[in-house]
């Protein structure tokens, strides 16, 4: 026993770890859902105005937490969701002192552990709403209640009181949470019930504000929530606890067997009152939640979480009379579940368009861009509320110019869309003398890149193709200022073209790089033709090929030189004839019938 008593704070640091662990590495594995980008965006605002945005059924607790939370971490996804899982943790250890009260030791661990592994649990830990410190208020108050059975004070019983009317203040339906926790402590020791009587009704006082504001939601829950699926009373709990459990069939059989069993073979132990109360606690508190779920309509997993409490409470007693080795393997299979794997398909529902479409985005944007939402995925992907928060995350200086129908000298266009429905016509808008470029997302709501050319005008070879412009690249954008690059770097040009009629011969295209008037490197041959559509052919690279009425872009790249010293460069065009090397002629050429397309600057010692 002293040796445990040396190890244990080791051991239950690192089984914190292991849970806190099996939360972060879950953080951006969870697809954001609705709900939570309008928690966060409710956040945008002074404390008068977070309370007057604060939903009808929601009380204002979290959301003024999760403000205060945003002034000092931000609001990118991942650290707002970190503020849940520090609730997670501390709701963990709360876990932990009160099935020790009751259970010793060995029922500590193994609660901490099923709080901080159940798949619910976890997944309600990544989100960056109310839920998880609605739990962790819930397990503070058992820890209390347990603590006043046998030391009962005027101070626990403030600490109880303020701890319901925060757990209320926070999420609504923790108002029978609290009851539940108080049924199961006044039922182990029922010389406390007036006491208890006492500490609830400070409670209820501390909450009559919230009460008075939301009155007529609860008085009309019944008539306002949504109809769920009806099963049959066993397979409605059955689904509840699975849903729990992480909707594993076979882990919810393994589960169950285990508990049945467990609590057949204590059931006639000492200390039974503690675990009968546990069992009545979830078994009793689901099968009562779909009986009065006409009334309430509370059967159901959010609503209804501190059923899961009563499970996890369970599992802790039951451990409690186990000995070393089996409760070793229970809390090893427990601690399996925080190993990474998704849960974001299980429990939520997620966005069709996600932080990651933003940050890729970001990254391919330039200057002038515009932006056009196709109306049929606005209720679908793109949201105002959802477009304006990933805009302030991902854009704070600004830079999404987002608009109805895009001008025809708008050269880039952003088009979201479902592509199996379309507006036609703002379709055909997007899509006119541009080309279909890189995209992103799933069809349902995709982004699309359609690119026109530098000049749609031209320059007209003679007997030749039209050159439409040059784009100096700089990675996967053009360049945003002036083009500089240092020695020996390589520099991508990309040249736009069309034809005005078929062409009944192929010429050669020539790009040189010149630093007054001597070459220093030069790329000649047939366009390098690219298409700028993901996963599609490139188009031919005879210009014989080439059909009027579409642009072909091709790429090329050329070498700064080893020059030793700063200095500027001068790229040019021609358009010749294979067999003679004969240039042809075109408006703006100079004496040697070379087009000039940009200035490079070449930075050095």
């Amino acid at each position: 026993m002293a040796d445990f008593r040396r190890v244990k704070p080791l051991l239950v640091s690192v089984l914190l770890l292991m849970i806190a662990a099996g939360a972060i590495l879950r953080l951006n594995d969870v697809r954001m859902f609705p709900d939570e980008i309008w928690s966060i965006w409710q956040t945008f605002g002074t404390v008068e105005q977070v309370l007057a945005w604060t939903p009808y059924d929601w009380p204002p607790l979290h959301y003024l937490t999760l403000a205060a939370w945003r002034e000092f971490v931000g609001f990118d996804p991942l650290v707002m969701r970190l503020l849940s899982v520090f609730a997670h943790l501390l709701g963990s250890v709360f876990m932990y002192r009160a099935a020790r009260q009751i259970g010793g030791e060995r029922a500590g661990l193994l609660g901490m552990v099923a709080y901080g592994a159940l798949p619910f649990n976890l997944s309600l830990s990544v989100q960056a709403r109310g839920y998880a410190l609605a739990h962790m208020f819930i397990a503070l108050i058992l820890w209390l209640g347990l603590r006043y059975l046998h030391r009962p004070s005027l101070r626990l019983a403030i600490c109880i009181a303020v701890g319901m009317a925060l757990s209320v203040y926070t999420y609504l339906p923790a108002a029978l949470a609290v009851g539940v926790v108080s049924a199961y402590v006044v039922f182990n020791r029922f010389t406390i019930l007036r006491q208890w009587i006492v500490i609830t009704a400070a409670a209820v006082v501390l909450t009559i504000p919230l009460a008075i504001s939301k009155f007529e939601i609860v008085a009309t829950r019944g008539t306002n929530v949504e109809t769920f699926a009806r099963l049959d009373l066993l397979g409605g709990v059955g689904a509840l606890i699975g849903h729990y459990l992480g909707r594993d069939a076979l882990f919810v059989a393994v589960w169950s067997i285990g508990l049945i069993v467990g609590c057949g073979l204590i059931i006639r132990r000492p200390g039974r009152r503690w675990l009968i109360g546990a069992l009545l606690w979830w078994g009793g508190g689901a099968i009562a939640m779909y009986l009065l779920n006409p009334v309430l309509g509370f059967f159901h997993s959010h609503y209804a979480f501190w059923v899961m409490t009563g499970l996890i409470l369970t599992i802790a007693l039951i451990g409690r009379h186990l000995r070393r080795l089996p409760a070793f393997l229970v809390g090893l299979l427990l601690s399996t579940l925080l190993l990474p794997q998704s849960l974001s398909e299980k429990y939520l529902p997620p966005l069709l368009i996600q932080p990651e479409t933003f940050v890729w985005l970001r990254d391919h944007v330039q200057p002038g861009d515009v932006f056009v939402l196709d109306p049929d995925v606005r209720e679908t992907c793109h949201e105002g509320y959802i477009w304006d928060y990933f805009v302030r995350l991902y854009f704070p200086a600004g830079g999404l110019d987002a608009m109805q129908q895009p001008a025809d000298e708008q050269r880039r266009v952003w088009y979201t869309s479902d592509t199996s429905n379309r507006d036609a016509n703002l379709a055909a808008a997007v899509t006119a003398g541009r080309v279909p470029s890189r995209f992103f997302g799933p069809p349902e709501c995709l982004l699309r890149l359609y690119e026109g050319p530098p000049d749609p005008v031209g320059v007209q070879f003679e007997a030749g193709p039209r050159f439409h412009g040059v784009e100096v690249m700089d990675g996967a954008r053009g360049w945003a200022g002036l083009p500089v690059r240092r020695e020996s770097e390589p520099i991508r040009v990309r040249l736009w073209w069309s034809v005005d009629a078929p062409l009944n011969r192929d010429y050669s295209i020539g790009t040189y790089l010149l630093r007054n008037g001597q070459l220093i490197d030069q790329v000649d041959g047939p366009p390098q033709v690219i298409n700028l559509e993901y996963l599609q052919p490139d188009p031919p690279d005879q210009l014989s090929a080439w059909q009027p009425g579409r642009y072909y872009v091709e790429e090329r790249v050329l070498h700064m030189p080893q020059a030793g010293a700063s200095t500027r460069l001068d790229l040019w065009l021609a358009v010749y004839r294979w067999e003679d090397g004969t240039r042809l002629a075109a408006a703006g050429m100079n004496s040697d019938r070379l087009l000039w397309l940009a200035d490079i600057d070449l930075k050095a010692w």
